[in-house]
């Protein structure tokens, strides 16, 4: 690799740049590359990485800190060849023209192609594994701005591209490479954006009604102030993206979004899924503070707990990691870090569940305290409540009355009223009576703490 750029390059630039060097077959240098581009060779690492995903999904082999490519780019999707048939084509050896081309080279072919398209619009979806390769390239002439417009670019490569302003209403953009693009102010109403990655991209002011973004990459795209009500956000992948008063509802996301989903293949390895629930977790971060700065406490709160809950799932990916590597205090400090959070969960859903609290309350004054008074040793019936019970004739009446003086000297423990008139058996049943009312008092200050937050966030 010669030359060396004038100032520190930017990302879609660098991708651009490696990838048209792997296609030539060369071998990229980490330290030649570092010098030329104005970088970290670990910013070149994790370059390497993105052209090793979707859509990409580059064999590249890595020799030290070197990289050549293993065999060409896997080919797409043969159906969209077929859906394609009867409609405007471009030559295939547009493709090619493009590939080879400088930005401003595939600024012109576009140019050429909305000037011989019937309809004046710009058709280049993927045909025979083939995609439009247009980064870096500027659209900001009126007549390319003007003219995209159902535009059909699926799964094309636009890297780095300047769409600002771009009027896209109805254009296909279905799987698309939008890494690093300008997309600020553009019209994308109606437009399909399902499945397209839009790392780092900038989207402030852009127009979205109606748009479907379902499983769209949005890691590090800048959302500030963008409408999202009407899009179908199905499975999004949002960690890491820059949102402030971003309009959108929690039920748009499908349930999960798509950093869980990909968490959840058991075909990755454990530190593999424990880094994927991290991102999850830092996705649904991201969503909690901006449903909190729209004052949709609810959303919020869902967030939050999915936020947790990621949480715990990463620390026991973790702590399986860890065993596996034979790192017992890193597994044992995650195995507790588990348990914990488990317990919070069940307990009063992190702090979110009001009825979760109460619901256990019931279970110990109700089934839990007297089934434990009754297996230690029962009480001592004293007064009234011996001469009540003699009277009664039947079996249902006698195990409904001394039920309910069970439940009352636990609800006696559990507020530690002083009412009840039976007596323990045992130093056992002492215990547990102890026990009992020290939890009255933990759940009763957690119900109050529960209910206080519910109250300071409606």
């Amino acid at each position: 690799m010669t030359g060396r750029y004038p100032r520190a390059a930017s990302r879609a630039v660098r991708l651009v740049a490696i990838l048209e060097r792997l296609r030539a077959g060369e071998e990229v240098l980490a330290s030649a590359a570092a010098e030329m581009f104005g970088c970290s060779q670990r910013s070149l690492e994790r370059d390497i990485l993105v052209l090793q995903q979707p859509p990409f999904s580059l064999r590249i082999v890595r020799e030290g800190w070197a990289w050549r490519l293993d065999h060409p780019t896997p080919g797409g999707d043969m159906g969209q060849e077929e859906a394609n048939k009867g409609e405007y084509q471009v030559p295939l050896e547009v493709y090619d023209q493009l590939e080879g081309a400088t930005p401003d080279e595939r600024a012109n072919i576009v140019l050429r192609l909305i000037e011989e398209h019937p309809k004046h619009r710009l058709e280049l979806p993927e045909r025979d594994g083939r995609r439009a390769d247009l980064s870096l390239v500027d659209f900001s002439s009126p007549v390319q701005r003007d003219h995209l417009r159902s535009a059909n670019l699926q799964r094309a490569y636009l890297m780095g591209a300047n769409l600002q302003g771009a009027f896209l209403w109805n254009a296909n953009l279905q799987g698309a490479f939008l890494v690093d693009t300008n997309l600020q102010g553009a019209g994308l109403r109606h437009a399909n954006i399902q499945g397209a990655n839009l790392w780092w991209a900038d989207l402030q002011g852009a127009s979205l009604s109606d748009a479907n973004l379902q499983g769209a990459d949005l890691r590090g795209t800048r959302l500030q102030g963008v409408d999202l009500s009407t899009c179908d956000l199905t499975h999004i992948l949002i960690s890491g993206a820059w949102l402030d008063r971003t309009r959108l509802q929690w039920e748009q996301l499908g349930g999960a979004i798509g950093e869980e989903l990909k968490a959840e293949d058991r075909k990755l390895s454990t530190a593999g899924r424990a880094r994927r629930y991290g991102e999850a977790k830092w996705g649904y971060l991201v969503l909690k503070q901006n449903f909190d700065d729209l004052g949709d406490y609810d959303a919020s709160s869902r967030a939050y707990r999915k936020e947790r809950r990621m949480e715990k799932l990463e620390a026991y990916q973790s702590a399986r990691a860890a065993f596996h590597e034979r790192k017992l205090w890193t597994a044992l400090a995650q195995g507790a870090k588990v348990a914990g959070d488990l317990f919070v969960e069940v307990l009063c859903d992190y702090g979110e569940s009001i009825g979760r609290v109460i619901a256990w309350m019931l279970a110990l004054i109700l089934v839990v305290g007297p089934a434990l008074v009754v297996l230690l040793g029962g009480l001592y019936w004293m007064g009234d409540n011996q001469s009540v019970y003699s009277r009664l004739t039947t079996p249902w009446q006698r195990g409904l009355y001394a039920y309910v003086q069970y439940v009352l000297y636990i609800l006696d423990a559990f507020t530690t009223a002083g009412f009840a008139e039976l007596k323990p058996v045992n130093d056992f049943v002492r215990l547990v009576s102890g026990l009992i009312a020290l939890s009255g008092i933990v759940l009763a200050g957690l119900l109050g703490f529960v209910a206080g937050n519910r109250i300071r966030r409606s």
